[in-house]
């Protein structure tokens, strides 16, 4: 069951999965934990239960190479254009 609390929090949860674990995105890491203690102490949940929380800093390989390409295809024309003036020289 769930109720709700001061400020529109839940109060009380039955039944918590205690394996779970959520993904998600966040703006500002200082805004974020500043609201996460507002909102743990506003349900009355001790310092020691507190959720705890993971950064982690995930690359997306696909958009790194795609920065690169523009790049990757200049170097690639330069070296066809080198190649050819060699060929023609002898």
């Amino acid at each position: 069951s769930l109720t709700t609390g001061p400020m529109g929090y839940p109060s009380r949860v039955a039944n918590l999965n205690h394996g779970a674990q959520y993904y998600f995105n966040i703006g500002s890491i200082d805004s974020f934990e500043r609201n996460l203690d507002i909102a743990q102490r506003e349900l009355g949940i001790s310092s020691h239960d507190y959720v705890p929380v993971q950064y982690v800093n995930e690359t997306n390989w696909t958009s790194e190479l795609t920065k690169l390409a523009p790049t990757f295809l200049i170097i690639a024309a330069w070296l066809f254009m080198m190649r050819n003036m060699a060929g023609g020289a002898g």
